[in-house]
């Protein structure tokens, strides 16, 4: 198998390559592979030993270039994602609560939070912004795109998309108050403030990289130069799939409950009151998010045609000399995960 520039396919190799994905990127079934498995909540309950031989694994085979003789494949993979979920894609180890592993139960929590105090407009505005601070902590520890976000960037985001999402929250409730909304059409009313703060706040944090130009790059993985053009369409997917992804927890739960509450399960059982939209948050967070977000390809293509003049007319005089391809590919860049 033929190695790609940003999607990381594996090689047909004897030894795992832990540097590249483990699943197949041009299938769906690998991209919710690594989805679930970049969230899986299980690595909570491993030991820092674990870790400690992971780590140990890793290094072993990325600096030294050899097995461990008591290593098998399967081993190597799993030593990977656990790595993963502590140190990150950078090598480093990510900050406690910015790791990929702490993502559902805490999403979890918060979501939990909006869903239950969507009556009081002080909780839910409190809500919302924690909801902001704790994707842009996971932003800052974990994303490396190729254009990094500065300070003043980071911080704009969170005010602007914090702001977006409270007057979002306090209008809607207000107006569907007014209008006498039934409690289905006021618990959708955090979707929609969160939302409306990816749309903001998205732009902000990938400033530098519409400013710059994203990497475009052709089929054999050669770099061809930066169009700003792709940086743009990136923006748009990314903000697209973070709301798509959102949208489980924050419209199937409210809809589940409302289910429950009509057909008197809420009434046979009340002690479901709680366990009931955690669980399934839960569920929606770790199981369904991952299998809307694998709609989605990192390896994206372009029509030549629809690149930047500038771009267009070097590629096909560099590089080309005069016969250019039909498309280019750029990589999305990893989405958020939330």
């Amino acid at each position: 198998m033929a190695n790609c520039y940003c999607c990381k396919q594996r090689y047909t190799w004897t030894l795992p390559d832990p540097r590249r994905l483990r699943y197949d990127q041009d299938k769906y079934s690998g991209r919710f592979m690594e989805l679930f498995q970049l969230t899986n909540p299980i690595y909570l309950f491993y030991l820092p030993s674990h870790f400690k031989c992971a780590r140990h694994i890793i290094n072993t085979i990325e600096v030294d270039g050899y097995r461990p003789w008591h290593v098998t494949n399967n081993q190597i993979w799993q030593a990977k994602t656990a790595y993963d979920s502590t140190f990150g894609r950078t090598g480093q180890k990510v900050q406690f609560f910015a790791r990929p592993k702490f993502y559902v139960p805490l999403k979890t929590l918060l979501f939990f939070g909006m869903l239950t105090y969507y009556k009081d407009p002080m909780h839910l505005i409190a809500f919302q912004v924690i909801n902001q601070a704790f994707n842009l902590n996971v932003i800052r520890n974990q994303r490396n795109p190729p254009a990094d976000p500065t300070t003043l960037q980071q911080i704009t985001s969170f005010l602007f998309g914090s702001l977006a999402s409270a007057s979002t929250a306090f209008y809607l409730q207000r107006y569907l108050r007014a209008q006498c909304a039934t409690k289905l059409m006021m618990k959708l009313v955090p979707f929609f403030a969160v939302a409306a703060a990816h749309c903001v706040s998205t732009p902000f944090i990938r400033a530098q990289e519409m400013f710059e130009g994203k990497p475009v790059f052709d089929c054999c993985g050669c770099k061809l130069g930066v169009s700003k053009f792709v940086s743009h369409k990136s923006v748009t997917l990314d903000i697209l799939v973070n709301i798509l992804k959102v949208a489980p927890p924050l419209v199937l739960t409210p809809y589940a409950l409302d289910w429950m509450k009509n057909n008197g399960t809420m009434c046979r059982f009340p002690w479901l009151k709680y366990p009931a939209p955690i669980g399934i948050l839960f569920v929606s967070l770790a199981l369904i998010s991952p299998l809307v977000g694998a709609f989605f390809r990192q390896r994206r293509t372009i029509a030549f045609s629809n690149l930047d003049h500038e771009l267009r007319c070097k590629a096909a005089s560099k590089v080309y000399y005069g016969k250019t391809p039909d498309y280019v590919c750029y990589c999305a860049g990893p989405p958020l995960p939330f």
